[in-house]
């Protein structure tokens, strides 16, 4: 005969289940999962909670936690889910990070946000991305810009530089072009006042056309 105790008892440990994910749904507004307890335990279309503005689609084999309200048999509910072999790992106190099952992630260090994927993609339309404060660093073999570029200050390189423009573009700079030698209005002025002695000992005329 069961006491009331062990009645008692087994109405706790029924509220509570641990399994494994056989299946998503994730087609409908709550998503639902085919979990597995054990051996002989699968149970279909449980519900899982997820918090608001966070979302994802567990790989199979995640592990799961569900519970029964009230003791209802009949409406489990998945209130945890997580995956072992893909949690980033050695984290510092306070730390928090997104990632999923292929090594992608973003994570909150204590002096920094990391991103690791194979591409971050902004969409959006009229999407802009503000930094305020401090400067940014790029650090890769190669950058391409496909736009516009409007530099509202100092342009500084450090290294080999060059312009190639398309056909038909012109390339106006507002002020003054320079190398070692000088400023392109220097010499231009020096090319356009310069002559030459010519065959009967006299000054040839400037050049013309003058640049």
């Amino acid at each position: 005969m069961t006491t009331a105790s062990e009645k008692w008892n087994n109405i706790i440990r029924s509220l509570t289940r641990r399994g494994t994910v056989l299946r998503v749904d994730d087609k409908t507004p709550i998503q639902t999962l085919q979990v597995q307890g054990t051996a002989d335990e699968v149970r279909d279309r449980v519900e899982r909670l997820q918090e608001y503005g966070l979302s994802s689609n567990p790989p199979e084999g995640s592990d799961v936690a569900w519970i029964h309200p009230l003791a209802a048999p009949d409406h489990p509910l998945v209130v945890a889910c997580g995956d072992r072999k893909f949690r980033i790992k050695s984290m510092a106190p306070g730390e928090v990070v997104i990632y999923d099952d292929l090594g992608q992630f973003v994570r909150m260090r204590r002096d920094k946000i990391e991103v690791n994927g194979q591409r971050v993609l902004v969409d959006g339309a009229g999407a802009t991305v503000d930094v305020n404060g401090g400067s940014v660093k790029v650090e890769a073999a190669a950058i391409e810009l496909d736009g516009d570029v409007t530099v509202t200050g100092g342009l500084t390189v450090d290294g080999a530089a060059g312009i190639q423009a398309s056909a038909g573009s012109v390339v106006a700079p507002a002020g003054q072009v320079q190398d070692l030698a000088g400023t392109l209005s220097v010499l231009r002025g020096a090319y356009n006042a310069h002559t030459h002695i010519g065959n009967m000992g006299s000054p040839t005329a400037p050049p013309i056309p003058t640049v």
